[in-house]
């Protein structure tokens, strides 16, 4: 296995394509970096800015490149000893004209090769889906559409086909005859050539119907190829084939005879949330699910997957969603059994204490979970209550953060997914007769507790395939029931039902057929969890519950409200017990806000009373720019408190406003306020409130108020702190148990909202020159190169210089960062609660971390936390297990001797963290 060590992730779209990445591969290399972790580079819909609303798996995108420009890129990175991890997608796939095997479906319907390909709902109890697939992307309801002459049939390309806009969308065949028509009979009633080619034409189609199988998919190709060959040749069949054409599209009858004859349904987008009879990526209805766990499907979308980690230079693939899988442990199986040495890690949220199933045969997670506990390090739990008690009184509102969990999925499950808990139901609703508990039990009382126990379930999902389920699964099913039972508690006997369902306790004697039917939908409750889960939690509470915003991490737990040291250093330790070669990741592509946002809104939590006092000062200052609002109050104090943790972490290091961060933060804000769902939302925008509070912002920015003099000092106060948390929590990062992962650009300072905003280009000829500076003063002025990047740490450089240097010791010790053992390290002294400590060791060969935390308490915003005036007596107490011996410190080489401590004032001399060297 090629596994990698470090890896740095790369956003792939027509502005950064191949051959940007390779103008970059020298600096990364020099870096330190060992693998470009890569977004998906499959043919995509155009324009794709991310890659993952795949068109074709089997691919390149052209947008990116040339499969010839892929091949030479990978070539230039084996040469030089770099890796290449590819992301991928196995879930769903775009729903678009430029998806050609789901507009295979839609012309040959049941012919086609690709009908069972996605998962569809054919036999749909509602008669108008039955045998159809809904395309629910009308802007409209459908009859306003028609009116509008919106929908137009047209011939191109060989193809009949419904055009709305963009989309287009085949006509099945037997829709030919009547779009070519027959009735051509010269004057005289002479049958002429013309007529006698139409006639020739429409009895060719009409054969078709009768043929089967292959044989049916091979004459209908030949008969378009006939049909096209005389409408790009014979004007006058062109012209009679033009009119006919439009004498369909000038009659709303006919055009809404035509569309109900096709295998699918046109329809307003509103509807699907309601009607969908196709499996989404969540509720986005452009992303259409694929049945992967069937081996067909599984061959046909990993081909070019499977050529790729053929290739030497691809170490292995990052699986996107595996959540949204069917059956992911069956999956990973076949995917490992066909490629047993790549290098695997998926993309799985973990609740704060849940584990990734042990019988996966992966890597590991792709960060998420070290994320979480990385940045719960670094908020100060002492201030929990304070801190709450600060957040409620400034909006004027008391809720729990659990309450609101629950009440958010039961609205999103209600607004979104009510179509797919429909089907659920119905799936239920068929087993009731398999057991007596289910005989008695009312339609709407099914239905209603079903949806009360998706809301109450504890995790994204589980992972049941077999009649055997996991202690583990049990304990998040039984979570689940114990909570549906405090909410309804006249619903016993539903719930007694559901409980033997989701534990698969079948009766004796149950037939196979039975038995794969309730496993079956099982399995479809926990598909449907997951997408629940994620809207409900990550892309609405998280934008709700604005108490510590920091904490509103994908994997994260916004009541956690910090860990201890004992607590990271096990978590550390599990790691490197289970998945010792996981990703660990600080910031992602789908993250909230950028890390090093996070790392000065943290320090917020240690300084409550302060905070409460500034945002107090800043609401009097602009209240008079508000203006009169029809939303409760509590939802718009909520939006204000958001907005200033937002300009607290992430507000520019430049002295003035560059003149695109207004923008920025508005865009920011529309998202985030359409994604909390309470003034605004995607599905039903309140314009009035999203002008209005846009340009509260805007107001508030303009340099001729007085909110930036007001702001700014505690801004660059908490800034000033950030800038320790931030390296600190890069050095844990790059040192500890697993494979660090680099998003693209955060080697300098990341101040960045949430996506599109983190996907802006990256300034990489800046990063190239610092890199080559610091490398330079490296070998000439080291301890002046460190008192230079303190002094000047707003460019960032001296958070490149700690990446840099940590990269060097893991490209130098691989094997101990791989394999050696997690040691925490106890901690004496004044500040002890203020420093983390631990080391790596492997035969014989140790290395030492530590970095400070909560420093508001240790220095004032105008000190460095550096020497003996600021840590007095603290000292890192080394265990037997580490000999007393020399050490060198790697940042400004110089060297020590340890007689069983180290005094932190001499590790954090010349430099705010440390990483020692056993020599």
């Amino acid at each position: 296995m090629q596994t990698p060590i470090a890896t740095y992730r790369i956003q792939f779209h027509k502005e950064f394509n191949f051959q940007s990445v390779s103008g970059i591969i020298d600096y990364l290399q020099k870096l330190g970096i060992s693998t470009i972790y890569a977004s998906p580079i499959f043919k995509a819909a155009s324009g794709s800015t991310h890659g993952y609303d795949v068109a074709d798996p089997n691919q390149v995108n052209p947008e990116v490149g040339t499969p010839e420009e892929f091949t030479t890129l990978l070539t230039t990175l084996k040469g030089k000893k770099l890796s290449w991890l590819q992301d991928i997608v196995p879930n769903h796939m775009v729903f678009s004209s430029e998806n050609q095997l789901l507009m295979d479906v839609l012309e040959k319907g049941y012919a086609s090769p690709y009908s069972s390909h996605f998962d569809i709902e054919w036999n749909h109890p509602n008669e108008a889906l039955r045998k159809k697939l809904m395309v629910p992307f009308l802007g409209s309801p459908y009859h306003e559409i028609l009116k509008k002459g919106e929908l137009q049939f047209k011939y191109t390309d060989g193809l009949f086909c419904i055009a709305y806009y963009d989309l287009q969308l085949p006509l099945r065949i037997e829709s030919y005859p009547l779009l070519i028509g027959k009735n051509m009979v010269a004057q005289g009633g002479q049958e002429n050539e013309l007529s006698k080619l139409s006639h020739e034409l429409v009895e060719a189609f009409a054969a078709i119907a009768s043929v089967k199988g292959e044989e049916r998919v091979a004459q209908m190709e030949k008969a378009k190829q006939v049909l096209w060959q005389a409408y790009t040749s014979n004007k006058a069949f062109k012209s009679h084939v033009d009119k006919l054409l439009k004498a369909f599209n000038s009659s709303i009858e006919k055009k809404h005879q035509l569309l109900a004859f096709q295998y699918f349904r046109l329809a307003y987008w509103r509807v699907a949330n309601r009607e969908i009879n196709y499996r989404r990526f969540f509720n986005i209805n452009q992303l259409i699910s694929i049945r992967v766990e069937d081996p067909a499907v599984f061959a046909q979308t990993h081909q070019f997957i499977f050529e790729l980690l053929s290739n030497p230079a691809v170490s292995g693939v990052r699986i996107d969603h595996i959540d949204g899988l069917n059956d992911p442990l069956s999956y990973l199986q076949h995917l490992r059994e066909k490629a047993p040495e790549a290098y695997i890690v998926v993309e799985k949220i973990l609740e704060q204490g849940e584990k990734l199933p042990g019988n996966w045969p992966v890597q590991g997670t792709s960060g998420y979970d070290f994320l979480t506990y990385l940045n719960n390090l670094f908020c100060y739990h002492p201030n929990r209550e304070q801190f709450h008690q600060v957040y409620s009184g400034f909006i004027g509102k008391k809720f729990t953060y659990e309450e609101l969990l629950y009440e958010k999925k039961k609205f999103v499950l209600e607004r979104l997914f009510v179509g797919d808990l429909e089907k659920l139901f119905l799936q239920f609703k068929r087993l009731s007769f398999y057991i007596p508990e289910g005989v008695d039990i009312l339609q709407s009382d099914l239905r209603q507790t079903l949806g009360v126990l998706l809301a109450c379930f504890p995790v994204y999902r589980t992972y049941i395939n077999s009649p055997a389920v996991s202690e583990q699964d049990k304990i998040y099913i039984e979570e689940a029931f114990h909570k549906a039972e405090s909410l309804l508690p006249d619903q016993k006997n539903t719930l007694l039902f559901l409980r033997k369902i989701l534990l698969l306790e079948f009766p004796k004697n149950l037939n196979k057929l039975k038995m794969s039917n309730w496993l079956k939908t099982v399995m479809q409750f926990q598909q449907i969890s997951g997408p629940l889960m994620a809207k409900g939690l990550e892309d609405t509470t998280f934008y709700i519950f604005n108490r510590l915003i920091s904490l509103n991490e994908v994997g994260g737990d916004p009541e956690v409200f910090g860990i201890s040291i004992e607590e990271f250093h096990q978590f550390n330790q599990d790691q490197l017990q289970h998945w010792p070669l996981k990703i660990n990741a600080s910031a992602t592509h789908d993250t909230k806000r950028g890390e090093d946002v996070r790392a000065r809104i943290n320090v917020l939590s240690e300084i409550p009373q302060e905070w409460e006092e500034q945002i107090k000062k800043w609401h009097e200052l602009n209240k008079p720019l508000q203006g009169k609002n029809k939303r409760e109050a509590w939802s718009i104090s909520n939006e204000e408190y958001f907005l200033y943790q937002s300009l607290v972490g992430g507000w520019p290091v430049e002295d003035s406003l560059p003149e695109n961060f207004a923008d920025r933060l508005s865009e920011y804000l529309l998202k985030a306020m359409k994604e909390a769902k309470v003034n605004t939302s995607w599905s039903t925008p309140d314009e009035e409130h999203e002008e209005q509070a846009v340009a509260f912002a805007k107001k508030i920015l303009d340099p001729s108020h007085g909110f930036i003099p007001a702001f700014r000092p505690f801004q660059k106060k908490v800034a000033h702190y950030g800038v320790f948390n931030s390296l600190a929590q890069t050095v844990v990062k790059l040192m500890s148990p697993g494979v660090p992962d680099i998003y693209q650009g955060c080697e300098l300072w990341d101040l960045s909202f949430v996506d599109p905003d983190n996907r802006r280009p990256v300034e990489y000829q800046i990063r190239q020159s610092y890199l080559e500076q610091i490398q330079a003063k490296l070998k000439t002025d080291r301890q002046g190169l460190l008192a230079d990047l303190l002094k000047t740490k707003e460019d960032g450089r001296v958070k490149l210089f700690t990446v840099y240097m940590c990269l060097q010791l893991r490209n130098q010790y691989v094997a101990l960062f791989n394999e050696g053992s997690y040691i925490p390290l106890q901690v004496s002294g004044k500040y002890k609660e203020h420093i983390l400590a631990f080391a790596r060791q492997k035969d014989g060969q140790s290395v030492i971390t530590v970095v400070p935390r909560f420093l508001t308490k240790v220095i004032s915003d105008k000190q460095l936390p550096l020497g003996e005036a600021v840590w007095a007596d603290t000292a890192i107490e080394l265990p037997k297990s580490i000999e007393p011996g020399n050490w060198e410190d790697a940042f400004s080489e110089k060297s020590m001797k340890s007689t069983g401590k180290l005094l932190v004032k001499d590790l954090f001399k010349d430099f705010p963290v440390n990483v020692l060297v056993k020599t």
